[in-house]
């Protein structure tokens, strides 16, 4: 083989490949047939070292079939193998999302078969949502787990008027709520480590009673050895004369200044685009505006019409966003994407 050929097939897969890893494992099986071709004996191809390169669950198919076509590499025509690669690359740089919904209310034992055939995972309320005196999601992990649901779970926090109404200061109304919910993951049977997520609903940059609450939910929630997260806005509003201000970046910048725990994010964000409205293809998570996102919620109900004018006719009439099987009913849902099936690690 040429050494411009070999040079060119070398560009193409480092440009296809944004992991190196990937681009080094793909480049070494042609190196292969390269080597071969004129009579050296190849160096053996040796995966990533497991202590040091964790891979994902995209990135092990891509490993096992790299190594199981490197033997076969002698036997193929260069142009097969060219493919192959080729096809190789493009898998490795479709990360693998999951889609999950979320509402206030169980959907019921009987929705769950339906509700599994489309969505990986759920909420979880641990404590009561928001507007409600009662919680309809308790006793529910075991059966949601047998159906094999992942977890969102979820811990309501306080808006800014009751922080401010409270008896004691925001601080220890936090450490009061984190108490509250960590005991609450404990009677349902969340493992140890499961990530909690405070409902926070109010945007743009936290005031000072927020943030005192915020932080040391999240503090003390870390200390009982589950760990933190909120679900936030991730829409920039106003923040200054040509600023603007999302509540996951004040989060995130209050975090590294303090160094404090980390806080894994959910972020709501509706606006099409980025979002495609209520549909169940969710967009591409890196699409939603906050990159160091975790899970997000695409689509809300009632949708926000400021929001969702470009995407109003993917919701309902009424202007939610239901279930889409018949055999599920007239359920209202909110949907979320996420990298993993379980987002809350909590089956």
């Amino acid at each position: 083989m040429r050494r411009g050929e070999t040079s060119t097939f070398r560009f193409v897969l480092v440009s296809l490949c944004s992991n190196i890893k990937r681009a080094v494992i793909l480049s070494e099986v042609w190196r292969a047939l390269c080597a071969k071709r004129s009579r050296r004996t190849p160096r053996p191809l040796t995966p990533p070292n497991p202590s040091t390169f964790q891979p994902r669950h995209h990135e092990v198919d891509l490993q096992q079939s790299v190594c199981r076509y490197s033997i076969h590499v002698p036997r193929l025509p260069r142009s097969i193998l060219a493919l192959v690669i080729l096809s190789l690359a493009a898998h490795a740089q479709i990360p693998k999302t999951y889609i999950g919904f979320d509402r206030n209310v169980y959907p019921g034992d009987t929705a769950l078969p339906a509700l599994r055939r489309h969505f990986d995972f759920t909420s979880f309320w641990l404590t009561n949502p928001p507007g409600s005196n009662r919680n309809t999601w308790t006793g529910k992990r075991a059966i949601l787990a047998a159906q094999g649901f992942g977890f969102l779970a979820l811990a309501n926090g306080r808006t800014e008027s009751q922080i401010k109404a409270g008896l004691t200061t925001p601080a220890a109304q936090g450490q009061k709520d984190a108490t509250t919910a960590a005991a609450s993951a404990q009677r349902e049977g969340f493992p140890p480590h499961t990530l909690i997520f405070l409902d926070q609903e109010e945007g743009g940059r936290l005031t000072p009673e927020q943030s005192d609450y915020l932080f040391a939910w999240t503090e003390t929630l870390a200390a009982t050895g589950f760990r933190p997260g909120t679900y936030i806005s991730g829409q920039p509003v106003p923040d200054g004369p040509g600023q603007t201000i999302t509540t996951a970046q004040d989060i995130q910048q209050q975090v590294a200044a303090r160094h404090l725990h980390p806080i894994t994010l959910w972020v709501y964000q509706d606006t099409c685009p980025p979002s495609n409205g209520c549909v169940l293809t969710p967009p591409p998570l890196a699409s939603s505006g906050t990159p160091s996102a975790e899970v997000w919620q695409y689509a809300q109900s009632p949708r926000r019409r400021a929001n969702t004018a470009a995407c109003a006719k993917t919701y309902a009439p009424d202007n939610n966003c239901y279930a889409p099987d018949p055999a599920i009913g007239h359920l209202i849902l909110d949907l979320n994407v996420a990298a993993t099936p379980d987002p809350s690690h909590g089956r």
